[in-house]
């Protein structure tokens, strides 16, 4: 009998990690400037800061929050997935 290949790790559902990769050589430090400066405008975008959240978003504020993140580590020169 043939075993299925095992599955690759999903974040949780409720996660709101991006995750990032450098493609244009930053440095660690400036990859830790650039999170925390995308974290700030995903918040000021969504409204959500995961945070000081107490409680689960809707849905729809928490995929905005990651996708806001996503999209400004991609114009900082980050490959995301």
């Amino acid at each position: 009998m043939v075993q299925p290949p095992p599955a690759v790790p999903a974040l949780p559902a409720n996660s709101y990690e991006v995750i990032a990769y450098p493609s244009a050589g930053q440095s660690q430090d400036q990859q830790a400037r650039d999170r925390y400066e995308c974290h700030r405008w995903a918040v000021n975008q969504s409204g959500f800061d995961p945070s000081s959240a107490t409680q689960a978003p809707p849905a729809a504020t928490a995929d905005y929050y990651r996708r806001a993140l996503g999209a400004c580590l991609s114009g900082r020169g980050y490959s995301i997935n």
